[in-house]
């Protein structure tokens, strides 16, 4: 049996949250998606999340900030890290990120997938794998 999984997902840019969500949700994906990362702060205290996938770049408190305080919340939340800048930066001033999962961006839809859909334990192990389900939906929804 499946595990459920919900995804909370936080980017500054509205309209890349907005096709996430739709997106991941068409894949029969849970996934809550906030422009803010002190409002996903908020939400992580009131509910439990599977995985977090947060831009590191962010007004207010960056993604790197926020997925160290969130791992204090929720020792067992899987958190995927994406940017568009170079990750050797913010591990510079945040070493704790080391060990989560980098993406850079923009990011294969596939490798995203392919790490979400990964059994919890094996999460984290590979972004290489064969994709078997039809994406057609999923990749319709960023062009909304």
């Amino acid at each position: 049996m499946k595990e459920h999984l919900k995804i909370l997902f936080v980017d500054d840019n509205k309209n890349l949250v907005h096709s996430m969500a739709i997106g991941l949700s068409k894949q029969g994906i849970e996934t809550q998606g906030v422009s803010d990362s002190v409002e996903a702060l908020e939400l992580l205290t009131r509910d439990e999340y599977s995985i977090l996938i947060s831009d590191i770049s962010m007004p207010k408190m960056n993604g790197a900030l926020l997925a160290q305080v969130a791992k204090r919340i929720s020792p067992e939340l899987k958190i995927i890290l994406v940017t568009a800048y170079d990750f050797d930066d913010y591990e510079k001033d945040y070493p704790e990120i080391k060990p989560f999962v980098k993406l850079n961006k923009p990011f294969d839809v596939k490798q995203l997938l392919a790490l979400i859909n990964h059994s919890p334990h094996n999460i984290f192990k590979s972004i290489e794998r064969s994709l078997s389900w039809d994406n057609s939906n999923f990749y319709s929804s960023f062009y909304l």
